[in-house]
């Protein structure tokens, strides 16, 4: 009897960290990115997500994962056909010329982002007003079906 009472405290206490983390994730606010390339600017709406841990092997660069229709005006002009490539093998340099080729694995999927250096990123904290210049790759997902524009690690804006 005595063990039973314990699993249920446990699990009741389980479920009060998981009522307390879901209440914290409803609350996180939507953040406004604004990337500049090429002499043309997009805005999205981004997510701050500890989960990307995303970073550049060669320059050490977090890269913010945003979804390619998203960011189709700043993007290279061929990210499009080197996104449409379905092996990576078959990408020769020209069609790579500026952007990095970056593996990838989540707990749903595994492939390639492929990212670039944009000319500016900010990132606007709707809550406390404040704008942040960024030092990141713009990484783009083919096949994101992210509910969010973006997706960045919250250490960038440190």
């Amino acid at each position: 009897m005595a063990v039973s009472k314990e699993i249920l405290v446990q699990y009741t206490d389980l479920q009060k960290e998981r009522k307390e983390v879901r209440e914290k994730i409803e609350k996180l606010e939507k953040q406004i990115e604004t990337i500049e390339n090429n002499g043309k600017n997009c805005e999205l709406s981004a997510l701050s997500d500890t989960a990307n841990g995303l970073v550049d092997y060669f320059s050490g660069l977090p890269v913010i994962i945003c979804r390619q229709s998203a960011c189709a005006d700043v993007s290279p002009p061929n990210i499009r056909s080197v996104c449409g490539t379905a092996n990576a093998d078959e990408l020769c340099s020209t069609d790579i010329k500026g952007i990095r080729v970056l593996p990838f694995s989540t707990v749903s999927a595994a492939g390639y982002v492929y990212a670039f250096k944009a000319d500016k990123i900010t990132v606007s904290d709707k809550k406390s007003g404040k704008s942040y210049n960024v030092n990141a790759l713009i990484g783009i997902a083919p096949q994101s079906r992210q509910e969010y524009d973006a997706i960045f690690n919250p250490k960038i804006l440190v």
